[in-house]
């Protein structure tokens, strides 16, 4: 969404929830593994939303990627083994991080 955020999405209302400090401190590491701050890993966790962590946007982007390249290499040219081998190396990389 471009230009002007919409009054519709506008985040406006806070919205109060007690917690205990093992509670927060709980929450504060599931938001963290998820590479997200409190209010949008609590947002989505409250409206049932898919959590998607950082780590499955970096292996989104990659694969859109390698969707590029494969359209880019001429279908002679490639093999299952180059693909394979491709994603593979992707999953190394982000089992490092």
């Amino acid at each position: 969404m471009s230009g002007p955020i919409k009054a519709a999405f506008r985040r406006t209302i806070l919205v109060g929830v007690c917690v205990s400090p093992e509670e927060l401190r709980t929450i504060d590491a599931h938001a963290k593994t998820a590479g997200l701050g409190r209010s949008p890993y609590l947002r989505q966790a409250g409206l049932k939303q898919n959590l998607r962590t950082r780590a499955e946007e970096e292996m989104a982007r990659e694969l859109i990627i390698i969707g590029q390249l494969l359209q880019q290499t001429p279908a002679k040219k490639r093999t299952s083994a180059d693909v394979i081998g491709k994603i593979n190396r992707i999953i190394d990389r982000l089992d490092k991080k």
